[in-house]
């Protein structure tokens, strides 16, 4: 079974996945995710690091926090995280690669998004 193909909500990628992923016409994959807004940067270097992914670069913009990252391969790639602090975390993108790898961007998702759950509301809690 495919982590997301193009079009509507296609279901989870994995057990205790988030579900939505959408894949993007360009090869970007986007899920709903919910978190703390402070809790990106925590979710996101384990979850990288499961992936074989490295993080270059980190930019905020107003309710946009945009990691560059780089894989094992050496493609480059992005994961947007949309929220603010009020709100904490809407939603989640990545794209890897030049043209899009939907299933390394899918499983980089869910592994942010379910640390975030993870974390909500807590200091520390297990990588898993």
């Amino acid at each position: 079974m495919s982590a997301c193909t193009t079009g509507p909500e296609v279901g989870s990628y994995a057990p205790g996945a988030p579900t939505g992923l959408i894949r993007e016409a360009d090869g970007t994959v986007r899920v709903e995710a919910s978190g703390d807004w402070d809790d990106v940067e925590a979710a996101l270097i384990p979850a990288l690091g499961l992936a074989e992914m490295a993080q270059l670069n980190a930019e905020l913009d107003e309710g946009v926090k945009r990691f560059e990252i780089i894989d094992a391969l050496d493609r480059r790639g992005f994961v947007e995280v949309l929220g603010n602090e009020e709100s904490g975390v809407n939603e989640l993108r990545a794209r890897i690669g030049l043209t899009g790898d939907p299933e390394a961007a899918a499983g980089l998702l869910v592994g942010i998004a379910r640390r975030l759950k993870d974390l909500v509301g807590r200091e520390t809690a297990p990588i898993r």
